[in-house]
C-alpha cells in the first residue's frame, strides 16, 4: 500500500480493516497465531487559515441573503 500514492489516513483505514479480519480468524481457529499488523505513522498538518484579504473577499461573495448564515458558519 505504501508505493500507492495513497494518505497515511487512508492506509491506516485498510490496516484496520485487515487487522478485523485476522482477528476474526484467528477466533475461529483459521490461524494459529495473531500477526502484528502495524499503522503507518501519520503526519499532523497544520491547518491552513484565511487572511484577512481572503476572509474580506469571501464576506464581498457571500453579501445577501446567506449573511447571517455564512457569519455563523465564519465563526
Amino acid at each position: 500500500l505504501k508505493q500507492r500514492p495513497l494518505a497515511a489516513s487512508t492506509i491506516n483505514m485498510v490496516l484496520a480493516k485487515l487487522r478485523a479480519m485476522l482477528r476474526q480468524a484467528y477466533e475461529w481457529e483459521f490461524i494459529e497465531k495473531m500477526p502484528k499488523v502495524s499503522a503507518v505513522k501519520e503526519v499532523q498538518s497544520t491547518p491552513e487559515y484565511l487572511s484577512f484579504d481572503d476572509y474580506g473577499r469571501l464576506l464581498e461573495v457571500t453579501c445577501g441573503v446567506l449573511d447571517e448564515m455564512t457569519l455563523v458558519i465564519l465563526l
